[in-house]
């Protein structure tokens, strides 16, 4: 015992360096890493949050841009698209809330306790095409599996999701 642990004592003292080295830029890498996705949290949300206070002076100043004969075609097509825009968002949002509501009483009805949170989750993730409703899935057969019988967890998931048709 003696002799490994001299062995190991050895070893340490002539890699010290090369392990501490590659412990540095380990955490150098990682750290840059974290430190983009905390700065992109952060920087994103405040710019984004004063381009939509100065938004209608943006668009005036681009509005300056174009040509003062072809300014009458360019706002009503500007118009129009924010219109169908608009009108797009608000039909998504009434979707992704009905959906929400829909997987929140169907799990709550199984008695899951979980339901509100997995099925407002999976409701508000439907903006995404397939991911909202596969992400939902997983985790309510999840939540299933460890609360349930595995028979009545795939049950569950089956009815509410319907995967049984």
């Amino acid at each position: 015992m003696a002799s490994l642990r001299a062995q190991l004592v050895e070893y340490l003292n002539a890699n010290w360096g090369e392990g501490l080295g590659s412990l540095w830029s380990s955490v150098k890498l990682g750290g840059s890493i974290t430190l983009a996705i905390v700065g992109n949290a952060v920087l994103i949300p405040v710019a984004l949050f004063y381009l939509l206070l100065d938004w209608k002076h943006v668009v005036a100043r681009v509005l300056e841009l174009v040509p003062p004969r072809a300014r009458p075609s360019v706002d009503s097509f500007t118009a129009e698209a924010d219109d169908v825009l608009g009108q797009y968002l608000r039909g998504q949002l009434l979707v992704m809330v009905t959906m929400a509501v829909f997987y929140s009483i169907g799990l709550a009805l199984f008695g899951l306790d979980l339901a509100l949170p997995i099925g407002v989750f999976t409701g508000l993730a439907m903006f995404v095409p397939y991911v909202g409703f596969g992400l939902g899935l997983v985790l309510a057969l999840i939540a299933g599996l460890l609360e349930f019988s595995p028979l009545k967890a795939v049950a569950m998931v089956g009815v509410v999701y319907g995967l049984g048709q």
